[in-house]
């Protein structure tokens, strides 16, 4: 009997041991173990909040612990696939800010790609730092009311794109954005005309680099006594065509129906290439548009003005012709009728305010003239009554 027991206790034994020897972790989702779950589950956490760097680092935890997860391996390709996509979409923001001159905006896109892709090549190259850029001779310009950079370089060096020069050589985080009143300097660059009396310029040099921070600000070594006569040695700059930035915000205002705001954009791009056709054809088209809503909202003379404009970059325009003519009659007639209604009223000085209106664009228009004179006389008689009677 004791055998019998004995030997029940021993099968029991060996099942229960041979039990918790089979014991395994179940497999998870991805079939991989708790911790490449876990690993996991952050790093989606992390996708979905749009760290896509920390997201990649948990997927390559997980496959550490799960190496033959194929899912996992194809989820990790995947989220690098898009990493580097968004990679190359930062970058060419980038490119798009810098040949605008927006440096400070370019430089922000260029880390944000190499925050995704930390060997992007191209990357590194737009934020290595150039040669730095020396200068012996300069000239200090203070920046006039209307004046853009493109202008400065147009005049210092005869190509207004040559801008970037002065933009890289002044820090400047935003070629685009310069105020009234503000001194630059002007360097004398080697192979670039430089349009300006010798004596006008001072000698310094100083050092700047391709891309900084807008609170970096440029120092000036001391003024040599002898300035070395070597030349300037510096890569190319970029050129940067700022006239294009203000034509395509003119278009984009143009199909907006922004017409003044065109406008203004158009004016700049002339101010910078006034020979750019493609400015003095939307100048035409934007004046014509602008010209015929203010027509249909009865503000005849600043269509007339509008339409006038417009004739100016095309004289070919036969319906600018016509509207001036039909904005100028429209105008007149308008006044016209509104003197003789407040003079029918007896609003005497109404009268002549709007007769005169009229005057002041055509002196023979029917009897407008006649029309004044017959309105001040009756003003005077009544002004005599108003002092007999006191």
């Amino acid at each position: 009997m004791k055998k019998i027991r004995i030997l029940g206790l021993d099968i029991l034994l060996v099942v229960m041991i041979g039990g918790c020897a089979g014991i395994q972790e179940k497999p998870t989702a991805f079939g991989g173990t708790k911790l490449a779950q876990a690993y996991l589950q952050q790093g989606q956490h992390y996708e979905n909040q749009g760290d896509l760097v920390e997201a990649l680092k948990q997927y390559k935890l997980a496959l550490t612990v799960d190496p033959g997860n194929r899912e996992l391996a194809e989820k990790s390709s995947r989220l690098e696939e898009n990493m580097h996509a968004l990679a190359k979409k930062h970058y060419q923001a980038g490119l798009k800010f810098r040949r605008k001159g927006k440096y400070y905006r370019a430089r922000n896109e260029f880390l944000k790609a190499l925050n995704l892709q930390p060997d992007y090549p191209e990357v590194l190259k737009m934020l290595e730092p150039k040669k730095h850029m020396a200068a012996k001779r300069s000239v200090e310009h203070t920046i006039q009311p209307g004046e853009s950079l493109t202008m400065v370089a147009k005049n210092y060096y005869g190509d207004y794109k040559k801008f970037s020069i002065i933009a890289d050589y002044n820090n400047l985080a935003d070629a685009t954005k310069i105020r009234v009143g503000q001194k630059i300097k002007i360097p004398e660059i080697k192979g670039v005309p430089f349009l300006i009396k010798k004596e006008k310029i001072q000698t310094q040099d100083v050092k700047t680099s391709d891309l900084v921070l807008p609170d970096q600000e440029m120092k000036e070594d001391e003024e040599l006594d002898e300035p070395e006569t070597e030349e300037l040695e510096v890569e190319e700059p970029e050129v940067v065509d700022e006239a294009a930035n203000y034509r395509n915000l003119g278009i984009e205002h143009f199909n907006n129906k922004e017409y003044p705001e065109a406008v203004a954009e158009f004016n700049k791009v002339l101010n910078a290439d006034p020979d750019d056709k493609a400015a003095r054809e939307y100048l035409y088209r934007t004046h014509f548009e602008y010209a015929l809503v203010l027509f249909k909202n009865k503000d005849y003379l600043a269509a007339k003005k509008n339409f006038e404009a417009s004739f100016t970059y095309n004289k070919d325009c036969q319906k600018c012709h016509d509207y001036i003519k039909r904005s100028e009659a429209s105008y007149m007639e308008t006044h016209y009728n509104r003197g003789l209604s407040c003079f029918g009223k007896q609003q005497l000085s109404e009268a002549v305010r709007e007769w005169e209106l009229v005057r002041a664009v055509d002196p023979n228009y029917k009897d407008v003239e006649k029309d004044i004179q017959k309105a001040k006389t009756l003003l005077e008689r009544l002004e005599n009554i108003k002092k007999s009677m006191q």
